[in-house]
């Protein structure tokens, strides 16, 4: 009924009530989309916390809950992100070391 109301005031002219809502609206929209890209971007390592993960990597490819837990605090993120770039970082260690072996014939 509140949108009716409002409609009906801008037929009549007072269009500052449509103009209000409207704004609001986008306001809203826009706050939630800055909220969602925030929220969905990537952060870039970077080299010196790149070589940290590689060392450690070389070390021990397959971290325990605690280790992964430790580096995320101390790169500053989550465990979740550094458990993933242990996943990637062996796939890609299959992926090249099953090329060369392929390469070799």
């Amino acid at each position: 009924m509140a949108a009716s109301s409002s409609l009906t005031g801008a037929t009549n002219g007072d269009d500052t009530e449509v103009a209000t809502a409207a704004a609001a609206y986008a306001d809203a929209r826009s706050s939630s989309q800055q909220t969602l890209t925030e929220h969905g971007r990537r952060r870039r390592l970077t080299n010196d916390e790149r070589r940290m993960l590689e060392e450690f990597f070389e070390r021990n490819a397959h971290p325990s809950l605690s280790e992964r837990q430790h580096l995320a605090g101390v790169l500053c993120t989550n465990q979740r992100s550094v458990q993933i770039w242990f996943q990637n970082q062996r796939t890609k260690y299959k992926r090249s070391s099953t090329r060369s072996v392929g390469a070799t014939w």
